[in-house]
């Protein structure tokens, strides 16, 4: 099933195609800063579709002291995100396919075949 991102999402997914293989920091990524993506789910949302995968934790710029638990939680802004290769095709063309959830995966010839096989022994045998 061929997914189309918006706009934003794909701005995004560019943002981290142009970092490179580190990756990109999460507080880069909220390029056009409104209402919807001042929590930064919109970064959750892309790391659940596969797209994005979190590469570990980084610190956002002007902080010239350890973050600490106690005195800021760190958030989606706080880790830096790294492209999946399905992430990868989504920046290049603004779409993706992913199988639909109730999709199963098409078997194998051999599979198949083992199927059929099966199928045909319990038939005769009935």
């Amino acid at each position: 099933m061929i997914h189309r991102l918006g706009h934003d999402n794909w701005q995004v997914l560019r943002a981290v195609l142009r970092a490179g293989k580190k990756g990109a920091e999460g507080w880069r990524l909220r390029l056009a800063p409104t209402r919807k993506n001042r929590d930064g789910a919109f970064l959750a949302e892309l790391v659940t579709a596969g797209l994005l995968e979190d590469a570990g934790p980084c610190d956002p710029p002007g902080l010239h002291e350890p973050v600490t638990a106690a005195v800021h939680e760190p958030g989606p802004f706080h880790r830096r995100y790294a492209l999946t290769e399905l992430g990868r095709a989504a920046a290049e063309y603004g779409e993706y396919d992913a199988p639909a959830p109730n999709e199963r995966p098409l078997p194998t010839p051999a599979e198949f075949t083992a199927a059929r096989r099966a199928a045909r022994a319990d038939g005769k045998r009935k």
